[in-house]
């Protein structure tokens, strides 16, 4: 009853008691959009629904689209305080450090896109320098330079960045995760991009450590594996 202006609502419906119309998670999804006409819509974490605006913490969807990202000053003290903590090895408890890693993960994302399109204020500047040295803000960052040729770290600065990385992947990280590092950081020499010269071999070793950590054809290494022999997926 703390904010009885706000409703919530999970694509499942299984959550809340409130229900969106639909029979599939696609159809409630476009449901949950079209509330955006009438009253501010956002989600967390729902990848039916278009990023629209990101926020790191969350992402607000607009009629018609809206900027690709944003900074609300809201949330800088809360991003410093967990990035701080994170550093500090303060957070020991596995739960709390896997949500802290994605709460990372988003922020990093978020700041990548929003320096790509609009650049950055200097204190947002330096919280991304710093995540970029975490664990999930690399991950981001190879994450985003693969989808973005160019628009952020490249060259040699990129490669040092994923190198130094991988001699000190947290032992805690998940399996997915670190099959998307490897993942991501065979796909700079696979592709050619980023002023990243090709290097199949490095390429197939990296994408092969992928593989090792999470085998199947649902890792996406599998199928750029394929593509570097001339397969198709």
């Amino acid at each position: 009853g703390i904010r009885p202006d706000v409703t919530l609502y999970q694509l499942n419906n299984t959550v809340f008691n409130t229900r969106l119309e639909g029979t599939s998670r696609a159809e409630r999804a476009r449901n949950a959009l079209a509330l955006a006409a009438t009253r501010p819509v956002y989600s967390i974490g729902v990848p039916e629904l278009p990023a629209e605006t990101d926020y790191g913490l969350f992402s607000r969807h607009f009629p018609g689209g809206g900027p690709v990202a944003a900074v609300d000053p809201r949330h800088r003290a809360f991003r410093s305080a967990v990035l701080k903590a994170w550093q500090g090895g303060d957070i020991d408890n596995a739960p709390a450090h896997y949500f802290a890693g994605q709460l990372l993960l988003s922020f990093a994302n978020s700041l990548l896109a929003l320096e790509a399109t609009r650049g950055l204020e200097r204190v947002d500047r330096t919280d991304l320098s710093d995540l970029q040295q975490t664990f999930p803000g690399t991950l981001a960052t190879l994450s985003f330079a693969n989808a973005n040729p160019g628009r952020t770290l490249r060259g040699e600065a990129l490669v040092s960045l994923a190198f130094d990385m991988e001699n000190r992947i947290p032992a805690d990280t998940s399996l997915r995760d670190q099959s998307l590092f490897y993942f991501h950081f065979g796909l700079l020499f696979s592709r050619g991009q980023n002023d990243i010269p090709v290097d199949q071999e490095l390429a197939r070793t990296l994408l092969q450590k992928s593989l090792s950590v999470m085998p199947g054809p649902e890792n996406p290494a599998d199928c750029e594996l394929r593509r570097l022999d001339g397969d198709a997926c």
